[in-house]
């Protein structure tokens, strides 16, 4: 038991390395202004941008103008309520791609930060408006 919590943590730290250079879905971490604070490797795959050329962006920086109210809305989460909004971001070539993302508020009123895992959902998008024309 103690072997297996003294192994706990460099694991811990280990999956999150993993999970935040490979994964699919972008973890990020921002003001409730849209500043971002940090942003997972893996929105280069997931976007095109590397973290250095997010952090201390905004994510209205990114975000579609005709999106910001519902991107504000999502970032606006309060307490132990979660948000989800789906937007388009802007990649680095100047295309859009439909992202989801999932909100959650962190500590205290003065020092509220949110937590954010962003997927593409572009092709689910794309598919479901497909299916609305027909």
């Amino acid at each position: 038991m103690k072997m297996a919590r003294n192994m706990a943590a460099p694991l811990g730290i280990t999956f999150f390395r993993l999970v935040s250079e490979h994964g699919s879905d972008v973890a990020s971490l921002h003001a409730r202004d849209g500043q971002c604070v940090f942003v997972a490797p893996s929105v280069h795959r997931a976007l095109g941008w590397s973290s250095e050329e997010v952090q201390g962006r905004s994510l209205f920086d990114f975000a579609a103008p005709e999106d910001w109210i519902r991107l504000e809305e999502a970032l606006a989460v309060e307490g132990e309520a979660t948000g989800r909004v789906t937007y388009r971001f802007r990649t680095p070539t100047g295309e859009y791609r439909w992202v989801e993302t999932l909100t959650q508020a962190t500590g205290s009123n003065r020092e509220r930060l949110v937590v954010c895992m962003t997927r593409d959902v572009s092709t689910h998008k794309r598919a479901t408006t497909s299916l609305e024309e027909s």
